[in-house]
C-alpha cells in the first residue's frame, strides 16, 4: 500500500490495521503509546505494573482491531481499554489477597494445635472418624503436605485443607472437654 499513513485519522488507522495493514498500527503505537502509558501510570503508581499494562492495552489494540467501530473516537476506545486492563489487574491482585487470606487462616487453624501444646496420642485420636484421623494423622505425625495428603485420601486439595481444619475443631473441642473434666 503507499499511503501516506501520517495523514490519516486515528479510525482510518483502524479500518486500515482491520484489513490487515500492519504498519497503521506502528503508526498508532507512535501517536499514542506515550499517553496511554502515562494514563496507565498516573493510575497504578506503579511503572513495572503500568509498563506491563501498557503492552496488554497494546496487543488488545492489535488483536482487537476487528471489533472497532470507526463511528467512535478511537482515543475513547484505547483508554477504555487500558482502563479495563488496570480493573481486571486490580480484580487479580484482590482474589490473591483473598486467597493468602484463606491461606493464613487455614494455617491459624493448623497452628491452633502447637497454640494448645496438643499431642494427638493425648486427645484420643482415635476416636475421630475417618478420614479426620487418618489427614491429621498424615499432617501432624508424618508430617506430609496438603497435597499430599489429598492423594493419599483420594480428595482434591481444597477439600483436604477443609477436612484438616473440621478435624482440629474436633481437636480442639475434645481438648477443651478434656481439660475441663481434669
Amino acid at each position: 500500500m503507499n499511503l501516506n499513513l501520517k495523514t490519516l485519522s486515528d479510525e482510518e488507522l483502524m479500518s486500515l490495521l482491520a484489513q490487515g495493514e500492519t504498519l497503521s498500527f506502528d503508526e498508532l503505537y507512535s501517536r499514542h503509546s506515550g499517553k496511554t502509558y502515562g494514563f496507565i501510570l498516573q493510575k497504578t503508581k506503579n511503572e513495572m505494573k503500568a509498563s506491563d499494562l501498557h503492552q496488554i492495552t497494546w496487543e488488545k489494540v492489535y488483536t482487537k482491531c476487528h471489533t472497532f467501530d470507526p463511528n467512535y473516537k478511537f482515543t475513547s476506545w484505547v483508554f477504555q481499554i487500558s482502563y479495563n486492563a488496570i480493573i481486571d489487574d486490580q480484580r487479580n491482585e484482590l482474589r490473591k489477597y483473598k486467597l493468602i487470606d484463606r491461606l493464613k487462616e487455614t494455617n491459624k487453624i493448623e497452628n491452633q494445635i502447637v497454640d494448645f501444646d496438643l499431642n494427638l496420642n493425648d486427645l484420643k485420636i482415635d476416636q475421630l472418624k475417618s478420614p479426620y484421623k487418618e489427614a491429621l494423622t498424615m499432617r501432624y505425625s508424618e508430617g506430609l503436605d496438603i497435597s499430599t495428603i489429598a492423594e493419599k485420601i483420594n480428595v482434591k486439595e481444597a477439600n483436604a485443607r477443609k477436612i484438616l481444619s473440621r478435624g482440629l475443631k474436633m481437636l480442639k473441642k475434645a481438648f477443651t472437654e478434656q481439660k475441663y473434666e481434669q
